[in-house]
């Protein structure tokens, strides 16, 4: 079964979740738009009318074939509710502009005139038909004229801007205008879904449109205009296109579009609408792209977001703080459990979606991904487990509000790991393409690519130009992503490398006792600042790109800097901890070849141990 398949079942098997609130899921032959004034009605004549509110503005809409995906220099209009320009009759007095309203009541006209009419849509024609809607704006003060008595194109002044020029985007015959017929508020009203629905179904199949549906197999009326606004209301880009009559769309293997893909209206409407609802519901953005996972039988999944975010699923794990990296997996893997048993079943089908904007005009599909339940909940269990890694979170506070950091461990999101190895702003066609290969590695389990390794690397072990704060949450997910690298190339080769997130006091990589070496050496200086605020940059922090690449003849220049505070120091402890780790290094093997990516988990898992270690700072300096 395809994409499109799927998600008509999934349309069909949550019809209940139909609802006129916004971003819900739509009727057939229904969309979203952003309406500005709102004109109430009572037995076809003007009572009042408003200019809306953002919040309040999304409106659920009628649509045919043509206009749900409408563009170009003559686009079809709405049924029902459309801008000013389609509907006021009366435009063309107020305006240099020329009025569409010729074409925009063929429908209306017909629809009220068939047995599928709705007495309140056609009390709204009658008034409509009188030719008095612009002027009964004008009257109302919600639209602005010039001397000359026409609709102003643009204010000019700063100050006392009307909210019809704060709201509209373009002139004001761009405003889209919505309707309350005797106190009915037709855009949330069941019957016109019912009366709009059966006209417009009869009427494609009197126009001869019938043919086979290749998703349903059925015969029924087919269209080749599929509905836009799939990623949100701007988005004109459209997933299935054949307009392009000039170069290949579709030419080379048939004479026209038709040949190439028959599509039933209802089943595309279906597929879009479950598709825009899913989004809007559950879907995650990264720049330009958005992914989406949806189950064959039930509709809320696991997203891209940080572990912590996954222990509220259960409802028992409110406060996401562990102390060390068994609590955290214990806790990981109860939640997860918890989070299959509920909603899922083992056996059930996942999809997962990805799609971008290849032109403006065209969405593409960039990932599809179809698994079962239980093997995607195992990739997602063991992608959290092997990125895990220290992490600084924030409480707030109670009567202060102030944000309180505490440590804890957990794995980053994607949109922080790619905002932390490449820096903010982040392009969004990186962000799209970054997030591709990631979820890759959530979802199917593949390995994590080399390239983030080695950026992480190159990110940790260059400091400059952050504070202490800073710095550390930088080295926070450079860490997490380093690890989740030598965890899948172990793997790979098929052997397991645990890579602790506690210190490994066992460990003989020297990569990572330089690293432990150069931690310790950086907090006997940090500790002997007469300011012991940790802004003063130290000598290991100084020469840590240095000591990456020549860690040999690095480390002798920095134990030779670190005497005079050795000297401050009112314990051997950190001295005597220095040695020892030293003393392990192979002096056969130590040389000067750049350290590989353990050197960052080495100098971050000895610095946690000595500033938050569990043994205390007064036992240590005892």
């Amino acid at each position: 079964m395809g994409w499109i398949q799927n998600l008509c079942s999934v349309y069909d098997q949550n019809l209940d979740a139909i609802e006129a609130e916004a971003k819900s899921l739509l009727p057939v032959g229904f969309i979203e738009q952003v309406a500005h004034i709102e004109v109430r009605i009572e037995h076809s004549r003007f009572i009042s009318a408003r200019v809306l509110s953002k919040t309040e503005s999304l409106t659920r809409i009628p649509c045919t074939i043509e206009s749900s995906s409408r563009s170009g220099k003559s686009p079809a209009p709405h049924p029902l509710f459309d801008k000013l320009k389609y509907i006021a009759k009366d435009l063309d007095q107020v305006s240099d502009e020329n009025s569409s309203y010729t074409n925009y009541r063929k429908f209306l006209e017909a629809w009220c005139g068939s047995d599928f009419a709705y007495s309140l849509v056609q009390e709204l024609f009658t008034y409509l038909e009188e030719g008095t809607l612009a002027h009964d704006l004008i009257k109302e003060g919600l639209l602005i004229t010039d001397d000359q008595g026409k609709l102003m194109k643009k204010w000019n002044l700063k100050e006392n801007k009307p909210l019809i020029f704060q709201m509209v985007t373009g002139t004001q015959e761009d405003a889209f205008v919505r309707f309350v017929v005797n106190g009915v508020a037709l855009w949330k009203d069941p019957e016109l879904v019912e009366s709009f629905t059966g006209f417009y179904q009869k009427q494609l199949q009197e126009e001869g449109r019938l043919d086979l549906d290749l998703i349903t197999g059925e015969q029924m009326p087919v269209t080749m205009r599929i509905p836009s606004k799939v990623r949100n209301s701007a988005d004109m880009s459209k997933l299935i296109s054949s307009n392009d009559s000039q170069g290949f769309t579709y030419r080379g293997r048939f004479s026209n579009p038709e040949e190439s893909m028959s599509m039933g209206y209802e089943s595309s409407q279906k597929a879009i609408n479950a598709l825009k609802w899913l989004i809007s519901k559950q879907g995650r953005t990264f720049g330009e792209a958005v992914f989406v996972s949806w189950g064959s039988k039930t509709i809320s999944l696991l997203n891209y977001n940080e572990s912590a975010d996954l222990f509220d699923l259960g409802g028992e794990l409110p406060d996401a703080r562990f102390d060390t990296y068994e609590d955290f997996s214990r806790a990981l893997n109860k939640a997860m459990a918890g989070y299959l048993s509920k909603p899922m079943v083992a056996d059930e089908e996942v999809m997962t979606l990805g799609l971008e904007a290849a032109t403006p005009g065209r969405l593409s599909i960039i990932y599809y991904q179809q698994t079962s339940s239980s093997q995607l909940f195992a990739n997602v269990l063991r992608w959290h487990e092997t990125i895990s890694w220290y992490k600084t979170a924030f409480k707030t506070q109670g009567e202060t509000g102030k944000k309180i950091p505490y440590q804890t461990m957990g794995s980053p999101s994607i949109n922080k790991i790619v905002s932390t190895l490449y820096g903010e702003p982040v392009n969004p066609k990186l962000l799209a393409a970054s997030a591709k290969r990631l979820i890759k590695c959530i979802q199917e389990g593949q390995p994590l690519p080399r390239d983030f390794m080695l950026k992480a690397v190159t990110k940790a072990t260059n400091p400059y130009g952050k504070n202490t704060d800073e710095y550390n949450r930088v080295l926070e997910v450079c860490c997490a992503v380093i690890r989740k690298f030598y965890i899948d190339e172990a793997r790979i080769k098929g052997r397991e490398e645990n890579l602790p997130v506690r210190i490994d006091k066992e460990c003989q990589d020297i990569s990572y006792l330089c690293g432990r070496a150069l931690a310790v050496m950086h907090y006997i200086e940090e500790r002997t600042k007469p300011d012991g605020n940790g802004k003063y940059e130290t000598n290991a922090m100084r020469y840590m790109g240095q000591f990456v690449r020549y860690p040999q003849s690095t480390l002798m220049n920095l134990q030779a800097k670190l005497q005079p505070y050795l000297l401050r120091l009112s314990t051997n402890y950190y001295e005597n901890q220095l040695t020892d780790i030293l003393s392990q290094i192979n002096p056969e093997k130590f040389e000067d070849a750049p350290l590989t990516g353990k050197f960052v988990l080495g100098y971050h898992a000895q610095l946690h141990d000595l500033k938050f270690g569990y043994q205390g700072k007064d036992k240590r300096e005892d």
